[in-house]
C-alpha cells in the first residue's frame, strides 16, 4: 500500500474513534454536550479559561446536591 493511502486510512480511523468516543460519552453521561470548554473567567478559581469540563447530565432533579456545578444552555446562544 502506498504511504499516502496509509496516512489517509489512519486519519479516517482517528476521526471515527473521536466521533465514537463523543457519541459514547453522550449516551453514558445523559447529555448532548459531554465535553465543554470554559470560555470566561467567571468560574475562577474552580475552573479557568480554557479548561475542558466533563459534564454528567441529570435525569432526576433529586440527584442534584449542594456543591454541584450547574451548567445550562442559554437559548439562542451556541
Amino acid at each position: 500500500m502506498e504511504e499516502w493511502k496509509k496516512e489517509v486510512a489512519w486519519f479516517l480511523v482517528a476521526i471515527v474513534v473521536v466521533f465514537g468516543i463523543q457519541a459514547g460519552l453522550r449516551v453514558a453521561l445523559h447529555t448532548d454536550s459531554p465535553l465543554v470548554i470554559v470560555v470566561s473567567g467567571s468560574m475562577e478559581p474552580v475552573f479557568y479559561r480554557g479548561d475542558v469540563v466533563l459534564l454528567n447530565g441529570v435525569t432526576n432533579p433529586d440527584q442534584i446536591k449542594v456543591g454541584d456545578v450547574i451548567v445550562y444552555k442559554r437559548p439562542g446562544y451556541e
